[in-house]
């Protein structure tokens, strides 16, 4: 009967203890912390652990030096949490994790759109704002698989070749300002 109660009882403190001190601060930083083995205290994570400036000036400096690994990085981002997360909102663990995926060579090697897609870009928009807007909207957001730039020397060659196949399908479709003859010029 007496450990039953003991049991109980522990189990009691044990939770008023986590009320008290680790609740209330789940909702401020994410974070708790509970007395470590050593009687020091120890951060444990209780939903995440947040990210630090290092971390993620670290971060920003490997990929604002490769626009291919900026490409992967935005999406990454963009697939786990979605349009408007902001850096210091991401746990520290994505970012560890993308950076040991960095550092393993793991991470998909992109090729980047070289001269001849570059100039096919400036061509199929100069002068056309609609086709200008349509780029725009295709490259830049990411539900469209976009990342925030609409610079083709920074955007995946693979990427920039279907953005441009579904603007002129789009073009053909719709008619608008595009004879046959035009759109030839502008996307052979």
């Amino acid at each position: 009967r007496l450990l039953p109660m003991l049991y109980l009882t522990m189990l009691g403190l044990l939770a008023n203890f986590w009320m008290q001190t680790c609740a209330p601060q789940l909702f401020v930083s994410q974070r708790c912390v509970l007395p470590s083995p050593g009687l020091r205290s120890a951060a444990h994570v209780a939903l995440g652990a947040q990210v630090t400036p290092d971390m993620l000036k670290d971060v920003f400096a490997m990929i604002d030096a490769d626009p291919a690994l900026q490409w992967v990085f935005k999406r990454r981002k963009f697939e786990a949490f979605g349009k408007r997360a902001m850096p210091k909102d991401i746990p520290a663990e994505w970012y560890e994790t993308f950076l040991r995926d960095v550092e393993s060579g793991s991470i998909e090697q992109i090729e980047l759109a070289g001269p001849d897609l570059i100039e096919k870009v400036k061509k199929t928009i100069k002068g056309n704002p609609a086709k200008a807007e349509k780029w725009n909207s295709l490259t830049l957001l990411p539900e469209n698989g976009g990342t925030g730039t609409s610079d083709p020397k920074r955007l995946p060659r693979e990427f920039v070749e279907k953005a441009l196949a579904e603007l002129q399908e789009a073009w053909n479709k719709d008619g608008v300002a595009c004879k046959r003859s035009n759109c030839v010029d502008y996307f052979s």
